[in-house]
């Protein structure tokens, strides 16, 4: 299984030469946009290999940069593509997606325990958490769509809070200069490129996690709040995981900051991965789509 590659420019040389030479007959390829997918219009298939493509983008805006045809032909090179949402539904059958190649889904695993962290990490984190009263978590890439400046702006102001900001993948240098205003801060740390064990832990000790964000898909971080008993401010923008509490819109954002710190208590919330009803792990559904292509379903 390939599941991890370089970043920055060789990203793209990578996957070529993976999807040139590797063997395996099932290829799930995650792309954050539909835009990505045109690279794929010159990489290589094998005569066997069968391609699934999810778009974990819950924004998939119609540019077309190139004929549309050129885009339908990329998007065809592919046997089966995941929605992730009714908008994802319309975009992919527009784009000529035939409707026994699409599969609604989602993108949640629950979340495996793992007892390997980056203790040097925790331990920063925990040492500066243990004198607030209220910790908050927030999490993604240092772009516009995570509204990040919502968190630290509202936060900054509130001596009783402290707020870990996880930041990873790519940056907008204009969104990171903003961020970096507020390193100086008692209550903010921003950590980078922290590993998904290490960032669990911490979330699993948490307050509150803020999901804020214009564009989301579902937020993966927020299930696993929810599931550890960590309450959760999220966005509307998407169908969000049960037991979190959407808003819309800055203002109403800062609302609800203000009424969980007014109302906090160290108690976790009831919700857990055997009391919510509505929760689906996607698992066994991955694993009957990739028996599918493989010809073994």
């Amino acid at each position: 299984m390939h599941s991890v590659g370089p970043k920055g420019k060789l990203r793209f040389a990578w996957l070529w030469l993976v999807l040139a030479f590797s063997s395996a007959r099932v290829m799930h390829i995650n792309f954050s946009s539909a835009f990505s997918v045109l690279l794929l219009f010159v990489f290589p298939k094998r005569r066997r290999a069968k391609w699934i493509l999810t778009l974990h983008n819950g924004n998939l805006r119609k540019v077309w940069i190139l004929p549309l045809w050129v885009h339908r032909i990329a998007f065809r090179r592919f046997d089966l593509c995941i929605s992730l949402s009714e908008s994802q539904y319309d975009f992919y059958r527009k784009l000529g997606v035939d409707k026994s190649k699409i599969r609604n889904g989602s993108s949640y695993i629950f979340f495996r325990e793992s007892a390997e962290i980056d203790q040097a990490v925790y331990d920063e984190w925990k040492g500066k958490a243990e004198a607030f009263k209220v910790n908050y978590i927030a999490s993604g890439y240092a772009t516009s769509i995570y509204n990040h400046d919502w968190s630290l702006e509202k936060l900054s102001k509130s001596k009783n809070c402290f707020l870990a900001l996880f930041l990873y993948g790519d940056s907008d240098k204009s969104v990171m200069d903003d961020i970096n205003k507020y390193s100086g801060f008692e209550n903010i740390k921003i950590f980078f490129g922290v590993d998904g064990a290490t960032f669990n832990r911490i979330l699993s000790e948490a307050d509150v996690y803020l999901r804020p964000n214009s564009v989301d898909s579902f937020g993966i971080a927020v299930a696993d709040a929810v599931n550890y008993g960590v309450k959760v401010i999220a966005s509307d923008v998407c169908k969000r995981y049960p037991g979190a509490q959407t808003f819309r819109g800055k203002e109403q954002f800062f609302h609800y900051v203000d009424v969980f710190n007014n109302s906090f208590s160290n108690e976790k919330n009831n919700i857990g991965c055997e009391d919510l009803n509505e929760k689906k792990d996607s698992f066994g559904f991955y694993m009957d789509i990739y028996l599918e292509c493989k010809g073994e379903g």
